[in-house]
């Protein structure tokens, strides 16, 4: 095993060619050894266009050098070239290198921190931030049927770093599949319906209103709807400070579109 030392003065393992000795690549990817190859066979076409030889092994040896020669360098030259893309499916790559891949991620990432600020925006707008007094409804929890049950909670915090584009109220479907980003301390805690415990926190995600950032007409029948934070009874001030580090690091969500959006598990 080999290191080497990046551009910021990091010690990264990395590969010691079998060839030229060199670290950083191996065998199949030396320039050196295509150089070598290149160069035995040239000497050898030389040698054998030429015809002159004391032995009649030595012409043998020669041939066999060259053949071999030229097959190895075909080999490494076609590397790849056959391989079939697990991404796109086109040949002559692999799904590391697939620059549709690599287009998509960037693609997607910059729509998710689109989004992301967008709502964190109407969030601001709303007075819903860390400290705001806001509206359950606790039915999810209690099972009580019948009238809502209502609940007032104070936002301890909202996480944005699980939300995607596809999350958003586009003018025309909603289906309510919204990650439950934000984290509610209940005024008055309730007793579950399912336990003998009383609920103290609960963690709701956003109504279709503060979804709707493009300003679309709000269906009727999603208005009704009783899913997501019901209100904001008394706002706070709030800004972008509220938004983690890794909801808004360019870096931290291009990892995160690769491994849930573009190559989720």
């Amino acid at each position: 095993m080999a290191y080497m030392s990046d551009e910021n003065g990091n010690w990264k393992r990395t590969v010691t060619c079998g060839h030229c000795y060199e670290k950083g690549h191996n065998k199949s990817s030396c320039k050196a050894l295509r150089q070598t190859l290149r160069d035995r066979m040239a000497r050898d076409k030389v040698a054998l266009e030429k015809d002159v030889w004391q032995y009649e092994w030595e012409k043998s040896s020669a041939q066999s050098r060259l053949d071999n020669a030229s097959r190895q360098l075909h080999k490494l030259e076609s590397k790849g070239k056959n391989r079939k893309c697990g991404y796109c499916s086109d040949t002559g790559h692999t799904r590391r290198t697939c620059q549709d891949r690599k287009d998509h991620v960037e693609l997607h990432t910059d729509k998710t921190l689109r989004f992301r600020r967008e709502l964190c925006d109407k969030f601001i707008e709303h007075g819903l931030g860390p400290g705001a007094l806001v509206e359950v409804d606790t039915r999810e929890w209690t099972n009580e049927g019948g009238s809502e049950k209502m609940a007032l909670g104070v936002v301890t915090s909202i996480d944005f770093s699980e939300i995607q584009e596809r999350h958003k109220y586009d003018g025309g479907q909603w289906f309510s599949s919204f990650p439950r980003n934000i984290n509610i301390s209940l005024v008055k805690p309730v007793k579950s319906s399912w336990s003998d415990r009383m609920i103290e926190n609960v963690t709701e995600f956003p109504n279709i209103n503060l979804l709707n950032t493009d300003d679309h007409e709000v269906h009727a029948r999603f208005n009704r709807s009783d899913r997501g934070l019901k209100g904001v009874t008394s706002p706070v001030v709030c800004g972008r400070d509220m938004m983690s580090f890794k909801s808004t690091d360019e870096k931290a969500v291009n990892k995160w579109v690769l491994e849930n959006i573009v190559d989720p598990k």
